[in-house]
């Protein structure tokens, strides 16, 4: 077995490599009341439209008795974002609540913006501010973290190349994921792109060239 020839680089990343920014946890906030209107706000990781609906739902059970429940989200595998002024007028809240988020360049993060009315209509004007501040005062309060994607790396090697392939990831300190042991040994490893080409390199000096690695597609 030989290594791909056209393995990239790790100075090639991708952009579904680069580091982001987004929210270590779930988090809410509250705004004073506004003209005797509510606005709570909440945060929360998400990584796909499936977490994000479910965490809206989630929100809407909590607070059921709530007159709206808007909400925007960004991803960063899709590279998409989504809004939605849940009865509002058009353009008064999703999109207020959806650029802080982008603004702050997060990325897997959501935030829902519960209405209570408080018997006063606050204009077009009136609810792109609220919605705004209360999504700036939830993300506030957030801990916001930057995540490196790991680029996962397909190993496979004869049963003969074992005790080097242990040496060469021993050296890297990476641990060997879902191994699958058929006529030769195949597994996954987990690797920050700064060290894609560093541990290539050593798996192929160990093993003198016979151990197939491959970069899985994103």
């Amino acid at each position: 077995m030989t290594k791909q020839a056209n393995t990239p680089p790790a100075t090639k990343r991708l952009p579904q490599q680069a580091p982001y920014l987004t929210l270590a946890s779930a988090v809410e906030q509250e705004i004073p009341a506004i003209k005797g209107s509510r606005f709570i706000g909440f945060a929360a990781p998400v990584s796909s439209d499936e977490q994000a609906l479910a965490f809206v739902e989630q929100i809407k059970s909590r607070y059921a008795d709530a007159r709206h429940w808007c909400w925007a989200y960004q991803l960063r595998q899709q590279q998409r974002t989504r809004f939605n002024d849940d009865g509002e007028p058009s353009g008064s809240a999703g999109k207020p609540i959806l650029a802080p988020i982008v603004g702050r360049e997060l990325l897997d993060c959501m935030v829902v913006v519960v209405r209570y009315f408080g018997g006063v209509k606050l204009g077009v004007g009136g609810l792109v501010r609220a919605y705004s501040q209360a999504c700036n005062a939830v993300l506030d309060s957030a801990t916001i973290i930057e995540i490196t994607p790991k680029v996962t790396l397909t190993l496979r090697y004869s049963y003969a190349d074992t005790a080097q392939v242990a040496a060469a990831l021993a050296s890297l300190h990476l641990v060997e994921e879902n191994p699958v042991y058929a006529d030769c040994v195949e597994s996954t490893l987990q690797v920050v792109p700064d060290a894609l080409q560093a541990t290539i390199t050593q798996l192929t000096n160990y093993t003198a060239g016979k151990a197939d690695i491959r970069v899985q597609e994103a």
